[in-house]
């Protein structure tokens, strides 16, 4: 485990490292780049944290970015370097992203093809962005706690990351503030993953 928390200054950089990561500061900014590996875990844990000097008790979540009063940007790359990869455990990456009074912006740049990705960004009175890597299926559900600011839903036209010819199928239902959906590849069965994303006030986007 890494485990990397200051206060009143901020946390920059690029980390590459392994199973579970956890960065958090307070009245600062979060700007990092971090390739982010399963290597003997069933699930990688990554935590960043920013926030007004008190960091929420996300205990759920290993991954946690923290930021107060300023902004939380993040290129995550998720991979797989498992030496042995049973056919019954698949990718498992949970990621957590929190700052308050601060833009938070995301972006999933890889990972592995069939990966399960369970990811929870929130920030408040700030817009939240986050983008997708094409392999993520699943649920996702956006909230902006405000009735005058619709979730921005964008939608890229991609070929199958797998290789396998599939067709993605996205479905979702927009009602004042608060989108839930799906992503799928092909008919896949089994598990899928779990994105929610919420800012209060402010516009959210997902790109995927």
């Amino acid at each position: 485990m890494a485990n990397l928390q200051t206060s009143n200054s901020a946390i920059e950089g690029s980390f590459n490292t392994s199973d579970e990561l956890v960065i958090a500061t307070s009245n600062s900014h979060v700007d990092v780049n971090i390739d982010f590996n399963q290597l003997r875990s069933s699930q990688a844990k990554l935590s960043i944290i920013t926030d007004n000097g008190s960091v929420l008790p996300f205990v759920i979540f290993k991954i946690c970015l923290t930021v107060d009063s300023s902004f939380l940007r993040a290129d995550i790359r998720l991979h797989d370097l498992r030496i042995t990869q049973p056919s019954e455990i698949g990718t498992n990456f949970s990621v957590l992203t929190h700052t308050s009074n601060g833009p938070l912006d995301v972006a999933f740049r890889d990972a592995p093809v069939d990966s399960l990705l369970a990811y929870r960004g929130s920030t408040s009175n700030s817009p939240a962005n986050v983008l997708l890597h094409p392999t993520f299926q699943g649920r996702f559900t956006l909230a902006t706690h405000s009735a005058w600011l619709n979730p921005i839903i964008h939608q890229h036209r991609v070929d199958d990351p797998a290789g396998r010819g599939r067709n993605r199928f996205v479905s979702y239902r927009n009602l004042q503030g608060y989108v839930r959906g799906d992503i799928v590849w092909g008919n896949t069965d089994g598990e899928k993953g779990d994105v929610d994303l919420a800012t209060s006030n402010a516009r959210l986007t997902l790109d995927f």
